[in-house]
């Protein structure tokens, strides 16, 4: 088996939203899913995005702690940058356009944090970055 067939996608895979009880895939008012689509803790941009937090981190001398709102900030730049586009994300009445500042909006929201749980736990499953084995 070449082992190079394992390998992750650096490719972003699509997450679809689901109600946070039901369970449900989440649709847009035509019928498609709600989706994001992110890369994996795996992928280079996940990896740079940590890079960059934790040269951050030491460089600020003398301050060994971080409050809680800078953990949150951090994981919530993190996200951000994994996420590489979206459709169907409707807030407020109003469809949001995909940009970084908008996907900082919606995951910052603390009314909405089953959506930043679903985005987490979709980039740090590494099953949903590689491709089906063709053993399988």
């Amino acid at each position: 088996m070449d082992l190079a067939s394992l390998a992750v996608s650096q490719e972003g895979q699509t997450l679809e939203l689901r109600h946070p009880i039901e369970g449900t895939v989440l649709k847009t008012a035509k019928g498609k899913p709600i989706t994001i689509t992110l890369v994996g803790t795996d992928s280079d941009v996940f990896r740079k995005a940590q890079r960059t937090i934790l040269d951050r981190r030491l460089n600020q001398k003398g301050k060994t702690k971080l409050s809680a709102a800078e953990l949150e900030e951090e994981a919530v730049t993190t996200l951000i940058s994994c996420t590489l586009g979206w459709s169907g994300i409707v807030l407020d009445g109003e469809e949001l356009a995909f940009n970084k500042d908008n996907v900082r909006k919606l995951y910052s929201r603390t009314d909405l944090p089953w959506i930043r749980d679903q985005v987490d736990e979709f980039i740090a499953d590494r099953a949903n970055f590689l491709k089906p084995s063709a053993m399988s």
